[in-house]
C-alpha cells in the first residue's frame, strides 16, 4: 500500500545513516584482548576459567561473561580482518533500530517517529563500537519485540528463552532482560487485576519469565 512504501521510504534513509555513523576505524582499545581470548577459546576448544592476561594476579579465577561475542568476533577479524568487524557492527546496529521502529510502527506517523529517534543517534553514537554491547542492543530490542507483540501473538513469548541464552554468554548485562520482562509482567498483572482480563497471557507470560531466567543458568559456568 501507499502507507507502506512511504513509510519505508522515510525510514531506509534513516537506517542507512545509522549504518555509515557507525564507518570508522577500531578505536576502542577492548577489541584487542575480546579478540586474542576468542582466537584462543577457538583454538584451545576451551571455555577459560583462570585468568589469562593479568601478570600480576595469574591464575585466579575469571569467569567470561563475553565468550560468545569473543568467539563471534574472532571469526569475523579472520576472515574479513578489522574491516568486516565494522562492517558487522554496522550491520548490527541498522537492524537494532529497524527492530525498535517495526515495533512502534502504529504509534506514530513515519516522519514523527524518526524526528523523535533522530537525537537519541547521537546519544548511541557514544556507545557504538566493536563491543559485547553491540549484541546486546540488539537482543534487547529482540525482547522489546517480542513483548509489544504478545497480545495478538503470545506464542512469540517462549521466544524469550533462546534471547536469554544468547544474552547470558554474550554480555554481562543479560540481567536487564529480568528486568524488562518482569516490569512488563508487574504491568500485565495490574491490568489483569483492575480489568480482570487476558488471564491466559498472564499465565504464559509469567511461565515464560521463570523459564527464561532459569535459562540465565545455561552458560559454561
Amino acid at each position: 500500500s501507499d502507507s507502506r512504501f512511504r513509510w519505508w521510504a522515510l525510514v531506509l534513509p534513516f537506517l542507512a545513516i545509522v549504518f555509515l555513523y557507525g564507518c570508522y576505524g577500531l578505536v576502542n582499545g577492548d577489541i584487542w584482548w575480546h579478540l586474542k581470548t576468542g582466537e584462543l577459546i577457538l583454538e584451545t576448544q576451551q571455555i577459560p576459567t583462570e585468568n589469562l592476561f593479568t601478570y600480576t594476579n595469574p591464575e585466579s579465577s575469571w569467569i567470561d561473561l563475553h565468550w560468545g561475542f569473543q568467539c563471534f568476533v574472532a571469526l569475523l577479524y579472520t576472515y574479513f580482518g578489522a574491516f568486516g568487524l565494522v562492517v558487522a557492527k554496522s550491520l548490527v546496529a541498522a537492524a537494532t533500530f529497524l527492530l525498535l521502529l517495526l515495533t512502534v510502527r502504529n504509534s506514530l506517523p513515519a516522519w514523527f517517529m524518526l524526528l523523535c529517534w533522530a537525537p537519541f543517534l547521537s546519544v548511541f553514537a557514544g556507545r557504538y563500537h566493536v563491543r559485547p554491547e553491540m549484541l546486546s542492543m540488539l537482543l534487547m530490542a529482540c525482547t522489546g519485540s517480542v513483548l509489544h507483540n504478545s497480545d495478538r501473538r503470545p506464542s512469540l513469548l517462549w521466544l524469550l528463552i533462546p534471547i536469554q541464552i544468547v544474552r547470558v554468554n554474550v554480555q554481562g548485562l543479560f540481567i536487564l532482560q529480568h528486568l524488562l520482562v518482569g516490569a512488563y509482567l508487574l504491568e500485565r498483572l495490574l491490568t489483569f487485576l483492575f480489568e480482570r482480563r487476558n488471564a491466559q497471557l498472564l499465565r504464559r507470560l509469567s511461565l515464560a519469565f521463570i523459564l527464561s531466567t532459569m535459562a540465565s543458568f545455561i552458560n559454561p559456568y
